[in-house]
């Protein structure tokens, strides 16, 4: 009887703060006589108090006949027995609890969610209340739930209705269906979010069984193209020096869902040129295998070729295993000073994990990436050196939404674990746009590399993001660890397969007046 007191002066309370919130704080008069006539009884019905009623009122008073609770004096579930198992760990009422609507509608819910998880996609329930006993105390009831899972759905096949070139059994791999699978709902919604980071099409509505001509349940997904096909070029500017990039990329050739990248970058007289290839799946597994080469010519340093083969495995909805095998070769130039010839070999694996809403502008979710490689280096010129080396690298981003707000944090490192100081050309860089805004790209060297950032983002509409950030970074050289400062602020705009980027960086012996502009093209995490 204690705890009904305890939920009536909680009631009550909550309706005065209501009631002085919108009277006072507002300007409505205060007086009940405006306050509608049934809103205390409404809210006392709700929560189990059946005989509630408004006696009288007088200005600020208002008195009430309370009457007694309503309480579960037993429950009782009308279930198959197919599901009786999977609904039993969903029942949150128990004996003597006030009969209490939202709860119920609450109780009625969970009952619905894990049935359409478990295979039931056209379950209902329904709830019934009885009086059993009364006393001078409370009234006693019987709560019926009655619940009707329908048909159980294996899908035998993905219908895709498409807008477009995007031929169907790239959808299918994208979302990695398979035939006969039990339908869950929250599995659906995954592979529909594993889909849209993709970003090959646009998905209409949420997909849905139904049944086909031949009898057949089939997950039907209602998709439109979108443009995946850029060319790019970036050009900046600071202190008589001239950068640029020049960027082709396509995330679905002529629908098939392959992704080709090209990129060639010039800074100072560092000169790179990437290219990627992946196809979206072999044969007809999920395995996606992918090829990727670079060059780098680090100005009168070194001439540097790398080349990599390797395949990304779905191990769920959200996460990705990569295995794959490096190599590269390494020439110094007239000017190469302690750079030796070198080249190495060896196998690199990773996990990504990612539940973030947006691949390319995130505003919610989390992105975790970590990997190593075990590497087979040979180095010689002056010395002829053999080594076993080892590296390792990680990244997390977080994204967390509030109104028109998000909030990015992200930390990565990379460096080398053995040799601890393996010959410059197998060193890292830092600096621009990409990770230590305020700096030159790639001012920095190190074996190994730590930074991260910290970006409040306003998005005054979809796809634009305004931000502050705040950037530190550190590296490792022959003498010791570095640490470097830089804020600024920038903009990202989402102009359709890509992001395009431009921020002000002010790192350290640079004012607001000298800071460095940066452009960035954010095509993938």
């Amino acid at each position: 009887m204690i705890l009904h007191k305890i939920k009536l002066y909680f009631i009550l309370l909550s309706v005065f703060c209501i009631h002085f919130v919108y009277g006072f704080a507002v300007g409505v008069p205060s007086e009940f006589e405006h306050f509608p006539a049934d809103s205390f009884p409404n809210i006392l019905w709700r929560v189990g108090f059946w005989e509630s009623r408004i006696d009288s009122t007088h200005r600020d008073t208002v008195f009430i006949t309370l009457g007694r609770p309503a309480t579960v004096d037993s429950l009782a579930i009308e279930v198959s027995d197919t599901i009786e198992n999977i609904v039993s760990s969903k029942i949150i009422f128990t004996k003597n609890d006030t009969v209490d609507a939202s709860k119920i509608e609450r109780q009625q819910e969970y009952f619905v969610n894990i049935l359409e998880n478990n295979g039931y996609p056209f379950a209902s329930c329904t709830t019934s209340i009885a009086v059993l006993s009364e006393s001078d105390e409370k009234i006693g009831v019987l709560l019926k739930v009655l619940i009707d899972e329908g048909e159980k759905v294996f899908l035998e096949r993905l219908e895709v209705q498409t807008d477009g070139k995007t031929k169907s059994s790239v959808i299918e791999h994208f979302m990695l269906f398979h035939s006969w699978q039990l339908y869950r709902r929250n599995d659906i919604e995954k592979a529909t979010a594993r889909l849209r980071k993709m970003r090959i099409v646009s998905v209409s509505s949420e997909p849905y069984p139904a049944m086909d001509a031949n009898g057949r349940w089939t997950l039907v997904v209602k998709t439109k193209d979108i443009r995946t096909t850029t060319v790019s070029g970036l050009l900046g500017y600071a202190e008589d020096e001239i950068s640029g990039d020049i960027e082709f990329s396509t995330r679905n050739f002529y629908g098939t869902g392959r992704i080709i990248n090209f990129n060639l970058s010039a800074y100072e007289s560092d000169r790179k040129i990437e290219i990627t290839y992946r196809e979206p799946f072999l044969m007809k597994s999920n395995i996606s295998p992918q090829i990727g080469s670079k060059w780098t010519i680090k100005d009168s340093t070194y001439t540097k070729r790398e080349h990599k083969l390797g395949v990304f495995i779905p191990l769920g909805y959200e996460t990705d295993f990569y295995l794959g095998f490096l190599t590269d070769r390494t020439v110094p130039n007239s000017m190469g000073g302690s750079i030796s010839d070198g080249e190495s070999f060896g196998l690199e694996f990773s996990i990504r994990y990612s539940t973030l809403d947006d691949a390319v502008l995130p505003t919610n979710g989390i992105y975790l990436d970590g990997g190593a490689t075990g590497q087979y280096l040979h180095f010689w010129g002056d010395e002829n050196t053999i080594d076993f080396g080892s590296k390792g690298n990680s990244k997390i981003l977080t994204a967390l939404k509030w109104k028109l707000f998000t909030l990015w944090t992200e930390i990565s490192c990379w460096g080398w674990i053995v040799p601890i100081m393996p010959e410059q050309s197998q060193w890292e860089y830092l600096g621009g746009w990409q990770n230590l805004r305020g700096y030159r790209e790639d001012q920095f060297t190190g074996s190994r590399i730590v930074w991260g950032t910290i970006e409040p983002r306003f998005i005054p509409a979809a796809g634009v993001h305004i931000f502050p950030f705040a950037d530190i970074g550190g590296y490792r050289d022959y003498e010791k660890w570095h640490t470097k400062f830089s804020y600024g602020g920038g903009i990202e705009y989402r102009y359709g397969a890509g992001v395009f980027s431009i921020e002000y960086g002010i790192g350290e012996g640079r004012n607001i007046k000298n800071g460095l502009i940066h452009f960035g093209l954010r095509m993938n995490l």
